[in-house]
């Protein structure tokens, strides 16, 4: 149950931009430092921010603005950025048990 969601990927030296086709948070934006940070916010941009941070290595940086997120990593990336992508594009599935 759920829908994909539909993501534009752009990939510069140590940053991953994707772009949504929905919003995800308010136009003002959170920037997370570490997974800490994220599992304290209960709004949709923190728990995406920290399925993120669970799959993902070497992040400096997760920011979340309206239908954008921007994740910036400590070294240059090569072909890592499918992980991340199939992450947000999957992240409003859910599939729930049936009682039969």
């Amino acid at each position: 149950m759920g829908q994909l969601i539909e993501v534009t990927t752009k990939k510069f030296n140590k940053s991953i931009i994707f772009e949504l086709n929905r919003s995800i948070s308010g136009q003002e934006g959170m920037t997370f430092h570490n997974i800490s940070q994220a599992s304290l916010i209960d709004e949709i941009s923190g728990q995406l921010a920290l399925e993120l941070f669970k799959k993902l290595d070497e992040i400096d940086s997760i920011f979340v603005q309206s239908n954008m997120v921007s994740i910036n990593f400590l070294r240059n990336l090569g072909d890592e950025t499918q992980v991340a992508e199939d992450t947000i594009k999957n992240f409003f599935i859910f599939y729930k048990e049936s009682k039969e």
